[in-house]
């Protein structure tokens, strides 16, 4: 995906930027309450209605979120959003109805996600959870946490020798690793 935004000589911040004047006035909550689909996740690219989520902590970790798409047979209306962005990820799902999902990026390190009952920093079904995008602090109105099902889980992101990830833990909101950055859709 970045190979192709690249392709004028951009680098990867002036992109960013690019993506933040074209769209200030967006409103990501808009996204909110969407479910999880396993079928959705394939691919790289972002279609329109699409959007960028930057790491507050690390600016280079980028995912992508996709809203309002719908496939015939489908056994739920909304079909999820993330994707991966840039060379930094992957996402891989077994069929839909699976009860776990895979977050990896091409480097090779991944965090499997399984029944949050069990587990701290793990997701239910990956048909019926559900990722709400929240304000956390008032006092940073740009800044948005990504929580699962009823908010004691967070999207996390994680650097650090070599592994760049994407991790579920308990939410808490003055973890910098835990806001994101909506740099905007693709579409014009």
């Amino acid at each position: 995906m970045w190979r192709i935004q690249h392709d004028s000589g951009k680098t990867r911040d002036s992109c960013c930027e690019q993506y933040k004047a074209r769209n200030r006035d967006l409103n990501p909550l808009s996204l909110a309450d969407v479910k999880v689909d396993a079928s959705s996740f394939s691919g790289n690219a972002l279609e329109p209605g699409a959007y960028m989520i930057q790491s507050a902590a690390w600016p280079y970790l980028m995912l992508g979120l996709r809203d309002g798409v719908e496939k015939e047979g489908n056994p739920v209306d909304t079909i999820l959003a993330l994707q991966g962005v840039g060379p930094k990820w992957n996402f891989k799902a077994k069929h839909a109805g699976s009860t776990t999902f895979t977050i990896q990026s091409q480097g090779g390190y991944f965090q499997r996600v399984e029944k949050i009952s069990d587990n701290e920093g793990v997701v239910g079904s990956a048909t019926a959870t559900v990722f709400n995008i929240v304000q956390p602090l008032k006092e940073h109105p740009g800044l948005y946490s990504i929580q699962v099902g009823d908010g004691k889980f967070a999207v996390q992101a994680v650097s650090g020798s070599g592994a760049d990830q994407v991790v579920l833990q308990p939410f808490n909101e003055r973890d910098t690793r835990q806001l994101w950055v909506f740099l905007g859709g693709l579409q014009d």
